[in-house]
């Protein structure tokens, strides 16, 4: 039952959806004006919380200091209290997917992009997935930093994420596709969901 804020924070999300959608189906300027503020005001709340409390950037900021092991242990589930089970936190990655949903409903999906800017794509997905997750590791970084790259590391791992989705959605994907399109992924990706 240790996961079950994730539940509650998608529930609220799912009923928080429509004041994004309905916006963005009737008035698409509005609708993005309003998720981008969204977004913007998701990441400044994930860089002030981890100023205030000062939480951990990433999973190899748990290297053991002077303080032992019950400082770690604390500071871990101050982060996961304060920053991983607010609803307001997770609006960047939502909005991510429900922006991404709506460009991929509106644009033909038989339209291909070419190859400069399928390589560029997924140069430009690695380097953001290479900076959300290993942004701040093996180094002494600032609580600065640190909530500079908690502020921005979900924006960056859902614009990253959602290149790959794009890409298999729209058929491009190559082997990325297949590699993500097989039985036993998704079998094991509904029982981690059901768990």
């Amino acid at each position: 039952m240790s996961m079950s804020w994730f539940l509650a924070c998608l529930m609220q999300l799912n009923v928080i959806s429509p004041l994004f959608m309905i916006p963005l189906k009737r008035w698409p300027r509005i609708g993005l004006i309003l998720s981008l503020v969204t977004i913007c005001i998701s990441c400044f709340a994930s860089f002030i919380l981890t100023k205030r409390h000062d939480l951990f950037a990433t999973v190899s900021d748990l290297r053991l200091q002077n303080n032992g092991i019950v400082e770690i242990n604390e500071r871990m589930w101050r982060t996961l209290d304060e920053l991983h089970q607010k609803t307001y936190v997770r609006f960047t990655p939502y909005l991510i997917g429900i922006l991404l949903g709506l460009y991929l409903h509106k644009r033909r999906l038989t339209q291909k992009n070419n190859l400069l800017t399928l390589s560029f794509g997924w140069i430009m997905s690695a380097i953001l997935l290479y900076f959300s997750l290993f942004g701040l590791s093996n180094r002494e970084d600032s609580a600065w930093e640190k909530s500079v790259h908690n502020g921005v590391k979900d924006l960056l791992f859902s614009c990253s994420f959602s290149w790959l989705i794009f890409v298999c959605v729209t058929g491009q994907g190559g082997p990325a596709c297949y590699s993500f399109a097989a039985m036993d992924i998704s079998f094991g990706v509904r029982c981690i969901f059901a768990v």
